[in-house]
């Protein structure tokens, strides 16, 4: 049909509704009619084969020529559906053969229907299923592996396949046991990207599925908003009160609600409408809500090991036909899968910094490009390698080299307002402060090279001058000072070098804490000093010239 609409026809009750609504709405109206279903399946197959007859009215033209058996129907006539009492399906419109636009608009809201042909014979519900599946699969591609990325593909299904974590999923943790039970109540996964929260969650949410029936619904806090929340929690309750059905809510990247957002899942966590999954890349105690969190159970994900990310890439590199090289082989038996060398996969490994999500796409792009140099090379172009290969197919192996050329890795993992942040510049002052300037030099660059602004940086170096070196090289500050300046004339990237000498001649400088621990008395003086505060003696006050003259 060219008129198609967004809008959906229920086959069950014959209301419009969104096609991705369609689906939890046909489950309510089923079980609504599951009584009158079931007489039906119950009765003979004669009596559905004559009760489909009765339900079919036909027009004259049509009626002669369904009495011959060997005659074909015409493709233009019109068979209609009779409605019983008995029946779930109301007002369905279903035209046999070509049909124009004007018949295709549903009588009800005018928008277009599903149409499709009747077999003699057929129930309410083989109809019921076909319409649905006529309606989802215009609109809807095909679940193909061909679509979806090697890390989607990868993703593990059970806590069987699930790879790393062992400190939390290890055998014989409680988490693991009470996942395998499904006794999981409201949890918070935060970790860094590729750490398996999301996986993890769905992991959870199919279990505890299949043990109590519960239903699943996913969203992101990127693209979902309060409104949608609040149709979810009010579905749940429904579902809780009709049919016992628990609700698990999985929200995606939930630290983009903010903390006023956050107050929706409060209520209904706490008295069991739904059972919140949460994930998050940013630190949970600055980021979400503390009501929240004290509903909730923190799981603080680790990144991967070099060892985890080693065995998911070599499941990865297997899934795709891809044969894993040892330093030992030079050629495998067979001769058209893509050979990969430990060597590269080890570098992969090492070059992800622990993301799982990274290493696939990197190695998917790998083997797919050197997949693509192979069929495109030619007949003569694998001939001439067969004749330099001695042993090798140099053209099919994926190396280091390649490795590199998919990488190009231009920035590094870095927060300005997160954690790294923090971790960065504290780790610059513990270093100084212990004398290695290499160590600080390091931070230093994790912070430069990750868009940290160098004016903070020269600003955290003046505290520095004062606090930890003090006396014992007054010039310290001089020289923190100059290096702010300097900051400020030039700019990135020439005032790195600023920076580096700095920081440099902090760590290198004699250290002293006296300053700082005299003032930190002084404080702690005042503040516990009790009854009312001594005033100023006479021999240090500012005297005013009246004084003087009443003493003269």
């Amino acid at each position: 049909m060219e008129d198609e609409s967004d809008a959906v026809t229920c086959p069950i009750c014959s209301k419009e509704l969104p096609l991705e609504k369609i689906n939890s709405h046909i489950d309510i109206c089923l079980r609504t009619s599951g009584q009158e279903m079931s007489k039906r399946q119950r009765s003979s197959s004669g009596d559905r084969d004559s009760g489909n007859q009765k339900r079919h009215k036909v027009t004259k033209e049509s009626d002669n020529e369904e009495n011959q058996p060997t005659h074909k129907q015409s493709s233009n006539h019109t068979v209609k559906r009779v409605n019983k009492p008995s029946s779930p399906f109301k007002d369905s419109h279903i035209k046999k053969g070509n049909s124009s636009a004007d018949s295709s608009k549903s009588p009800i809201s005018g928008k277009t229907s599903v149409q499709c042909d009747v077999e003699p014979g057929e129930s309410s519900k083989t109809l019921g299923t076909r319409v649905l599946s006529s309606q989802s699969n215009r609109s809807r591609p095909l679940d193909s592996d061909e679509f979806r990325p090697l890390a989607e593909r990868m993703r593990p299904k059970c806590m069987e396949d699930f790879i790393g974590q062992g400190d939390l999923f290890g055998t014989n943790r409680i988490l693991k046991k009470l996942i395998n039970t499904g006794q999981v109540s409201s949890l918070i996964l935060c970790g860094p990207p590729g750490s398996g929260k999301t996986t993890l969650a769905g992991i959870i949410a199919k279990k505890i599925k299949e043990l109590s029936n519960s239903r699943l619904v996913k969203l992101s806090a990127t693209t979902s908003n309060v409104a949608e929340v609040k149709k979810v929690i009010a579905e749940a309750g429904n579902l809780q009160r009709m049919f016992k059905r628990k609700t698990i809510l999985f929200m995606d990247e939930i630290h983009r609600f903010n903390k006023l957002q956050q107050d929706t899942f409060l209520p209904f966590i706490e008295n069991g409408t739904i059972t919140l999954l949460g994930a998050t890349t940013e630190n949970p105690s600055f980021s979400l809500n503390s009501a929240l969190l004290s509903r909730c159970q923190v799981i603080t994900l680790r990144k991967h090991s070099t060892e985890d990310l080693m065995l998911i890439l070599e499941c990865a590199a297997g899934r795709m036909g891809a044969v894993v090289l040892k330093e030992a082989e030079s050629h495998c038996e067979n001769d058209d899968a893509v050979k990969i060398e430990e060597d590269a996969l080890s570098m992969l490994a090492n070059f992800c910094d622990g993301d799982a999500r990274s290493a696939l796409n990197v190695l998917e792009m790998a083997i797919k490009s050197c997949k693509e140099g192979t069929s495109s090379s030619g007949t003569q172009g694998k001939e001439e390698e067969g004749e330099e290969r001695n042993g090798e197919l140099r053209g099919s192996v994926i190396t280091t080299e390649l490795i590199k050329d998919s990488l190009q890795r231009s920035h590094i993992q870095y927060d300005r307002t997160g954690d790294e942040h923090y971790n960065c510049i504290s780790a610059i002052h513990k270093s100084m402060r212990a004398s290695d300037e290499n160590a600080s030099l390091y931070w230093l660059g994790r912070m430069l090279i990750g868009g940290e602004n160098p004016l903070y940086v020269a600003r955290r170096l003046i505290e520095f001058a004062s606090v930890d070196v003090g006396l014992a090289d007054p010039s310290a500050l001089v020289q923190a000072v100059s290096t702010y300046q300097a900051c400020q004339f030039l700019g990135m990237p020439v005032c790195e070098f600023n920076l580096a000498q700095c920081v440099t001649y902090l760590a290198r400088a004699p250290k002293s804490s006296e300053i700082a621990a005299a003032y930190g008395s002084v404080k702690m003086c005042i503040m516990e000093h009790q009854g009312p505060m001594p005033g100023v003696p006479l021999h240090l006050r500012n005297v005013s010239p009246q004084v003087l003259q009443r003493m003269a």
